[in-house]
């Protein structure tokens, strides 16, 4: 009985253990299972911390890069308050490239696009233009626009050119329709995270200047330089000449086309020398481009003023820009220089350049025009004579203006010749308006013969000897 009782006892003790070491063996497994998912953790904790550190060096140099180009980017893209001026740009060009904007307003954003604002740093807007130009203003315009130091881009425009019967009617220049969208981007970070200090930036950033400058070479927006129409005809108007239009026998439409476009290209120089005398840096420079805007000036205007009172130009296109363009524009920097002067009269480059424009049409026997390039300045001779350096010069324009006034008045007289009568032993003798008359008779009040000769007369009209041939 009591073998029984130890033999249970030892079973019992040995069932307790072996339990208890099933128990201590599978704890064991799970520690170890649990040290062993530890153990994982720490190696991907590791092999990404490597990552992180392979990775630093790449991030910064990023950052650095990114930092330094910033500011450009700010100046691409214009912020919310600066948008304004982007308006007040558009206006500008409108008046520097001779456009008339009828049409301006910003577009509404779409309701995707509005969703999407929230996640980006960059904002698009869009406005709406409707403008009225010829060609040749548009692409001005349109240079002005891809040239500015902030992005915009054209996606679309569309063109409804001028009428016919717009650019056959003589009152008004001609001017085509355009309607187009200019985008840009408002740059307006999301973000507000403080900036992270980055060690030995200076150092690491000088390092980095040349990638730093190829990324600014990147942003930085291309330009052309539109040079203005220089000879080409407007694509969009119609060359052809209306039936109606009777050219005759001068100059035909390409003639015409070629006469006018070569002024308008020296009209365009006269411009450029204009705009570079306004803003010379000191008194010698606007000097020396006064000198010359005169002397370019004033033969211009001599050569409009021939083509204009010549009538040989009867295409309207080609009318419409002399008279409408060309003529106004040098009206108006005429003006301008005569504003500057501050009554004191014209200077004597000027004066000078007119004695040379004067003395041309005289030689060429147009005493009109000669008058009418005298009189653009003869409202500003008085100021000018007080000052003896151009007291000369402006006596000698009002002498070859009476010179031409008395050549236009001789050329107005009519003298009907009847005949002549030459004899070796006797005065020659002309029967001029009926009656016969000799070398030194009085024909009218001013108008004295001087000599007669077979195919030709010289008179003496108001103290000047002028001759007409017969």
């Amino acid at each position: 009985m009591k073998e029984k009782k130890t033999f249970r006892l030892v079973l019992a003790t040995g069932l307790g253990a072996g339990a208890l070491l099933g128990f201590l063996i599978w704890s064991g497994y799970d520690t170890i299972a649990a040290s062993r998912e530890e153990v994982d953790g720490l190696r991907q904790s590791i092999e990404s911390s490597r990552k992180l550190l392979a990775l630093t060096g790449q991030l910064e140099r990023d950052v650095i890069v990114l930092r330094e180009t910033e500011q450009l980017i700010k100046e691409i893209l214009p912020d919310e308050q600066d948008l304004n001026n982007f308006v007040r740009d558009l206006r500008a060009f409108e008046e520097e490239s001779g456009v008339h904007i009828t049409g301006l307003k910003k577009k509404a954003e779409n309701a995707s696009r509005k969703q999407k604002k929230d996640a980006t740093d960059f904002e698009k807007a869009t406005y709406q233009l409707t403008i009225e130009a010829d060609a040749f203003q548009w692409l001005a315009f349109m240079s002005r626009v891809e040239s500015h130091s902030r992005f915009m881009s054209v996606p679309s425009f569309k063109l409804s050119a001028a009428p016919r019967r717009q650019v056959e009617d003589g009152d008004q220049p001609y001017a085509h329709k355009f309607q187009m969208d200019i985008e840009t981007y408002v740059y307006a970070p999301q973000g507000d995270a403080a900036a992270v200090k980055i060690d030995g930036y200076t150092r690491k950033r000088e390092l980095l200047l040349g990638e730093i400058a190829r990324h600014r070479a990147v942003l930085a927006i291309p330009t052309f330089t539109y040079r203005g129409q220089h000879g080409r005809r407007d694509p969009w108007v119609d060359p052809r000449v209306s039936a109606d239009i009777d050219i005759g026998e001068g100059l035909t439409v390409e003639e015409q086309i070629q006469i006018v476009s070569e002024l308008s290209a020296r009209c365009d120089g006269v411009s450029e020398v204009f705009e570079s005398w306004k803003v010379a840096p000191n008194e010698l420079e606007k000097k020396l481009k006064r000198a010359e805007l005169e002397k370019t000036l004033a033969v211009l205007e001599e050569d409009v003023r021939r083509t204009i009172d010549g009538g040989q130009i009867t295409f309207t296109v080609s009318r419409n820009e002399l008279e409408h363009r060309i003529a106004v524009d040098l009206t108006v920097i005429r003006e301008v220089i005569t504003k500057k002067e501050d009554g004191r009269g014209a200077n004597i480059d000027e004066l000078t350049a007119l004695v040379d424009t004067m003395r041309s049409h005289m030689e060429a026997g147009e005493y009109p025009l000669a008058l009418a390039a005298f009189a653009n300045v003869e409202p500003r001779l008085g100021p000018a004579e007080l000052d003896p350096a151009r007291r000369e010069v402006c006596a000698t324009l009002r002498d070859i203006a009476r010179s031409a006034k008395t050549a236009t008045d001789f050329a107005a007289l009519e003298l009907d010749v009847g005949g002549f009568l030459m004899m070796d032993d006797r005065p020659p003798v002309i029967l001029l308006n009926g009656r016969p008359l000799t070398e030194g008779d009085l024909v009218d009040q001013d108008l004295i013969i001087k000599s007669i000769k077979q195919d030709e007369v010289e008179f003496i009209f108001r103290g000047v000897i002028l001759v007409r041939r017969f």
